[in-house]
């Protein structure tokens, strides 16, 4: 900073100010589009429950739509790994020792991989809905 003068530094102030402008409109812009994009996936959900109930009660796997096809499809699915259930998978096979089933839970916990991201992040102030 010592080592730039005043026009260098006037010009990069200027360019910083251009590009958090920039930064702030597009965040806007995105802030408006998201909100849109939630009502729209709120509506479609809704819409694909009755679809389904409607499907279900005549019987129906599938349509025809324009270009395309709607399938009702159930799929079985399994839910995530968490604590709990490595606790619980564990004292299964160790049988009630907690000091096993403690040191392999530990050891697995600890042993996830951990990583650093970086990105900017623009906090706005909250406004209370009235």
């Amino acid at each position: 900073m010592d080592d730039m003068t005043d026009d260098e530094f006037q010009f990069y102030k200027e360019k910083l100010q251009s590009l958090v402008k920039q930064y702030l409109e597009l965040d806007d812009e995105i802030l408006a589009l998201k909100k849109a994009t939630k009502d729209r996936n709120n509506k479609k959900k809704e819409l694909s429950v009755e679809i389904l109930e409607n499907m279900k009660t005549m019987e129906i796997d599938h349509m025809n739509v324009k270009n395309a096809k709607l399938v009702h499809k159930v799929s079985n699915c399994q839910k995530g790994i968490n604590k709990q259930t490595l606790l619980s998978g564990l004292n299964n096979i160790f049988e009630g020792n907690d000091e096993e089933i403690t040191k392999a839970l530990d050891t697995i916990l600890q042993s996830r991989e951990n990583y650093t991201k970086e990105s900017l992040k623009l906090v706005r102030p909250r406004i209370k809905k009235s």
